[in-house]
């Protein structure tokens, strides 16, 4: 009977062993599974000492198309009478995040700025173009538009920065916009229009960081603004420091930071356009 024991027990030693060898021989989830490593952004929501984010911060899905937005999101990189195509193009400026795919391909996803003013500033690059107009389109979440308007297209290419007027209806606390840049190429053909669109999202800071910020010299504002991940002020008032000092070469550094830190490397050495 001892012997019986002692051969099920050398039986059962040299299977689990067996095991443990098969086991080891596999390789982990993560040698068999692309790790990805550039989906982080500094501009990603997340919990702050600031505000609240919702759970639901992230852009809503595209949906089919209404009547109050373009007819589609141009996927074409010029005015069919412009010569060449602009480099960059029609670009809105919003934070962005790459985030590496299975086949090798990069996809760059678009995510919600924050606001924390009621009429804010949208910033978009204009390229080199023929076309006369500019429109602007501010609609809510379900496609109502909220306001539109045109303006002439600046004689130069550079950073435009588009401040939401009085007359429009305020954003609201806790609602997310979307908004849309169109360049009118032909007047009389909608479908050739070049458009372009961003999210933002109205929060309110904690009255703590509020007064803050409040009595934060203008500099420090923005950069305050850029610690608390409020992505429209942190441009709009850094913007304002480079429009009243044009020659501050830290601004400039400042600046190219701020929008290659929102994946914006493409845009940061473009003129800013002085409304």
């Amino acid at each position: 009977m001892a012997q019986q024991l002692s051969s099920y027990s050398i039986a059962l030693t040299l299977l689990l062993i067996c095991k443990l060898f098969t086991f080891s021989s596999l390789p982990t989830q993560a040698e068999t599974t692309p790790t990805n490593q550039n989906t982080s952004s500094p501009w990603e929501i997340n919990s702050s000492s600031a505000y609240e984010p919702p759970s639901d911060i992230s852009s809503p899905g595209r949906r089919e198309s209404g009547g109050n937005r373009p007819a589609e999101i141009s996927t074409q990189l010029k005015c069919p009478n412009d010569l060449q195509v602009s480099n960059p193009p029609l670009t809105a400026l919003v934070p962005k995040v790459s985030e590496q795919t299975t086949n090798s391909r990069t996809k760059i996803i678009q995510l919600t700025g924050l606001t924390v003013e009621a009429y804010p500033t949208f910033f978009v690059y204009l390229p080199q173009t023929g076309a006369n107009t500019v429109e602007f389109i501010l609609n809510d979440t379900e496609e109502k538009e909220v306001y539109r308007t045109n303006f002439t297209t600046p004689k130069v290419p550079g950073i435009f920065g588009f401040k939401l007027p009085k007359n429009a209806p305020g954003l609201e606390v806790g609602k997310s916009y979307q908004w849309y840049f169109v360049i009118r190429c032909d007047p009389a053909n909608r479908k050739r229009d070049l458009v372009v669109e961003g999210w933002i999202w109205r929060t309110q800071l904690r009255p703590a960081i509020n007064e803050q910020i409040q009595k934060a010299s203008l500099s420090d504002r923005a950069s305050l603004f850029r610690q608390y991940k409020i992505w429209y002020e942190a441009l709009a008032y850094l913007a304002q420091l480079r429009y009243s000092s044009p020659g501050n070469s830290q601004l400039t550094i400042e600046w190219r930071e701020l929008l290659r830190s929102a994946g914006l490397s493409e845009i940061s050495e473009k003129n800013l356009i002085n409304p």
